[in-house]
């Protein structure tokens, strides 16, 4: 029964995040006007540019998926082009080794995981009281959907950190390295 509560965390976490996602890109369509777009254009316009805006943002946000995320669903609205993307994200791979300097320099780390239920209260908040207004629905259903990714990412984390608790992968250690490859690529 543990093992089907973990495959079933598993599954329900990847239904909220896909469910964010989509939430997200339709409030990222809905709210990006002609100056965002513009301004979002400009700072990827060129590979250098995108990814310099990846690592800047990065060590800010302190969170390269966050931002791998946020690239995806703002190329899937069409706010950005799909190459402006992928600059980002390469530079908010690089933008994270920075996050490990600050937290050691600093001591502090953002754990946005802890954040989902609040900014989908938030974001319920604002569909409730402002049902009316457009502008302020899509801001509601940017942050439920912020929220739900959030939350979708931590329980698939949650699951998989006790799944991985309960493999022995030590019979791996008379096999070749390969092996050890192949079996990370199918864990991963």
């Amino acid at each position: 029964m543990h093992d089907l509560q973990i495959v079933a965390g598993f599954i329900s976490g990847l239904g909220l995040f896909q469910l964010g996602m989509l939430w997200l890109e339709q409030a990222l369509r809905a709210l990006s006007s002609n100056s965002f777009r513009r301004i979002l254009r400009v700072t990827t316009r060129h590979r250098l540019a995108a990814f310099t805006s990846g690592i800047v943002v990065t060590m800010l946000v302190q969170s390269s998926t966050m931002i791998g995320l946020m690239s995806m669903a703002l190329a899937g609205a069409g706010v950005i082009p799909l190459y402006n993307a992928i600059g980002v994200m390469l530079g908010a791979n690089l933008g994270t080794t920075f996050t490990g300097w600050m937290v050691a320099t600093l001591g502090f780390k953002l754990d946005f995981g802890a954040y989902a239920m609040t900014v989908m209260g938030f974001g319920g908040l604002f569909l409730v009281l402002f049902n009316q207004r457009e502008r302020a629905n899509a801001w509601g259903q940017l942050m439920i959907g912020m929220g739900a990714l959030l939350l979708g990412l931590s329980v698939m984390k949650q699951s998989m950190m006790t799944l991985g608790t309960q493999f022995d992968l030590s019979w791996l250690q008379t096999y070749p390295s390969i092996v050890f490859l192949l079996v990370a690529m199918v864990m991963t």
